[in-house]
């Protein structure tokens, strides 16, 4: 849980996604804005805000910064981009102020590299699935409609394989539960089936 003194940004570092969530308020509520817009964050644009967050903290005498890198996708974003980000924000850090960082991601483009970037930068992951395969793949598919259920687990596992090897923390899940669906099964899915322990 967050303390009181805790600034928490939730940065939008990449504009596309590789997925196309039938509820996304983004790609799918009659807006093409992102259309217009880079699809990545540039090095300036965050400079700005880590110069920003650092004014704040000093200004409101916040002991941490929590930065959670969203999207679209994140993990869209090149991998050297991405570094080049987690080393910026995590200058902010001083005797003062810690800095955290995480990342939300559907987990499909998950390899050894991010891995070895999640560790290196310490970055905690949230991996976003909606329970089993049936509940999740109604609504998360890809740009040509394909459930995304799979190819999330693969990913999941590569973090939970490098979590139990104490290279990261354990991802933990951000579900979207349908009103339709039993959501006590998909709370046993996601905790005792796939072994999250943060949802």
């Amino acid at each position: 849980m967050p303390n009181s003194n805790e600034i928490i940004a939730v940065l939008k570092i990449t504009e596309r996604c590789n997925i196309n969530c039938k509820y996304c308020y983004i790609f799918n509520k009659e807006s093409d804005l992102y259309a217009t817009k880079p699809k990545q964050m540039s090095y300036e644009t965050a400079r700005s805000i880590a110069q920003f967050l650092s004014r704040g903290a000093s200004d409101f005498k916040a002991g941490s910064v929590h930065i959670i890198f969203h999207g679209g996708e994140p993990t869209m974003m090149r991998p050297a981009d991405f570094a080049r980000l987690c080393e910026l924000f995590l200058s902010l850090g001083n005797d003062a102020v810690k800095v955290r960082l995480s990342l939300q991601t559907n987990a499909m483009l998950i390899d050894s590299v991010w891995i070895d970037l999640f560790s290196k930068y310490r970055v905690s992951t949230g991996v976003s699935l909606d329970g089993d395969k049936e509940s999740n793949d109604i609504s998360r598919v890809d740009h040509i409609g394909r459930g995304t259920y799979d190819r999330t687990l693969v990913g999941t596992r590569l973090l939970m394989d490098a979590a139990a090897k104490n290279r990261i923390t354990p991802p933990g899940v951000l579900c979207v539960i349908d009103t339709k669906q039993n959501g006590a099964a998909v709370f046993r899915h996601l905790a005792c089936d796939i072994g999250f322990s943060n949802i």
